[in-house]
């Protein structure tokens, strides 16, 4: 009877503590209220790797933990690929904290999507992860929509590995006759598949400035389509120099045998079937032939 009444007693006592702690501030669990960026890291032909950042809430006057995160990414209740995180969340109490996810989309499956619905993708991101609160561990539930812009975000990566020579690199530029009549200048260069995806340099309109002096325009020789991974192949810009004025003001300095270019243009080219445009431009020392 005795042995009964301590059980009781203990259940009854063990409520109550569990009870004041769920209703106070140290046992609510943290939110994970929103997503605040997404941005691609790699893309290849199988897959988008994304770093997800979210907004996360802790309304508890400790410090919580939040355990390794696994999510689905969702479209239209479809799983196109996975969120997650291997290292523990630490929020100190009462705080705000982005947080960061990597997450994998199917390639094929999220350009299909974004190309019907302009560009843009709805994306789910679901499921559930563990808060740390002390004394008990409590679920979060994760339940966020975001509208990830491909196009916008598939440019600013291939903007970026471009200005760092992952896709183009210069191997010469030659300045192939001087005269006051027509003078050319030819950028040769190497264009580089990283992606394993179809790529498409469809033309670069640029004007050509030597040792600042804005001196003719120009543009590729041809289109260049690659489509498989490193794969690889030459070629070229070719200018006009036909100002007068301009050609005149060169002749000192091709007398030095050192003349400075740089190019300033828009970069177009074809990605995944989406138009791909950017700032881009050529720098160096011109070789007089």
């Amino acid at each position: 009877m005795i042995k009964f009444l301590f059980l009781v007693v203990s259940a009854v006592v063990l409520f109550w503590a569990v009870n004041t702690f769920l209703c106070s501030p140290k046992g609510i669990a943290p939110e994970i209220i929103e997503v605040t960026n997404i941005k691609i890291l790699k893309l290849n032909s199988d897959s988008l790797k994304l770093d997800i950042s979210v907004f996360a809430l802790n309304k508890n006057d400790t410090d919580v933990e939040i355990d390794a995160v696994y999510l689905n990414l969702l479209i239209d209740k479809d799983t196109i690929g996975t969120a997650f995180r291997t290292e523990e969340i630490k929020m100190k109490k009462f705080d705000t904290s982005t947080v960061s996810f990597f997450a994998h989309l199917n390639t094929l499956k999220a350009i299909e999507i974004a190309s019907k619905e302009k560009d843009t993708i709805d994306l789910n991101m679901k499921g559930k992860v563990s808060a740390d609160l002390g004394l008990i561990t409590m679920p979060v539930e994760v339940d966020l929509n975001h509208q990830f812009d491909l196009q916008k975000e598939l440019t600013k990566t291939i903007e970026k590995d471009t200005k760092n020579n992952k896709l183009l690199k210069v191997q010469s530029a030659k300045l192939n006759s001087v005269s006051l009549g027509k003078s050319t200048v030819e950028v040769a260069f190497n264009l580089t598949n990283p992606y394993g995806i179809d790529i498409l340099l469809k033309d670069y309109p640029s004007q050509i400035f030597i040792n600042e002096n804005k001196s003719g325009e120009g543009n590729i020789s041809s289109e260049i389509k690659l489509e498989k991974e490193n794969a690889n192949a030459n070629g070229s810009v070719i200018y006009e120099l036909s100002n007068i004025k301009t050609m005149s003001s060169l002749f000192g300095s091709i007398l030095k045998r050192k003349l400075e270019y740089h190019t300033v243009g828009i970069l177009n080219l074809e990605v995944l079937g989406y138009s791909v445009q950017f700032p881009f431009n050529f720098k160096g020392e011109l070789v007089i032939i």
